[in-house]
């Protein structure tokens, strides 16, 4: 019985584990996080309904506000990476004009290999604990 709630505790603990690492953050409407944030005051605070109406109204000003920049952001960063592909893709043709046959062959040998090994290093982190960047978003490096 002592070694069957171990077994349970144990799985749980894993359950639990497993689940906290692959929960994502849920988009909340800003509508809905400003009513919440607006209650979590109210209640705090004990405002008055007149009150609790204005926090309402400059909490959903707010929460489009950042999802309109939030948006623009992402839009940016699309087009930002959209450009370095075409410029990527530019350099490249140029690149081909330059070389030689064999230098072709060489070059796309080289590339294949680099990708590989990048591909290599990719998983091997994959499983190291941490999720990587979050919708292509790349981790600042310490100084």
């Amino acid at each position: 019985m002592k070694k069957l709630m171990m077994v349970c505790g144990l799985a749980l603990g894993v359950f639990t584990m497993a689940n906290a690492q692959t929960d994502k953050r849920k988009m909340i409407a800003p509508e809905d996080r400003a009513k919440k944030q607006t209650e979590k005051l109210a209640e705090n605070l004990k405002l008055s309904e007149a009150q609790q109406a204005k926090v309402l109204n400059i909490y959903t000003e707010q929460a489009k506000e950042q999802e309109k920049e939030r948006i623009a952001a992402k839009k940016a960063h699309q087009e930002a990476r959209e450009k370095r592909v075409a410029q990527m893709a530019k350099n490249e043709k140029n690149l081909q004009s330059v070389f030689t046959a064999d230098q072709q062959k060489a070059y796309h040998t080289m590339k294949a290999e680099r990708k590989a090994k990048m591909e290599k290093r990719r998983a091997a982190h994959k499983g190291k604990g941490h999720n990587g960047p979050r919708d292509g978003q790349r981790e600042m490096k310490k100084m």
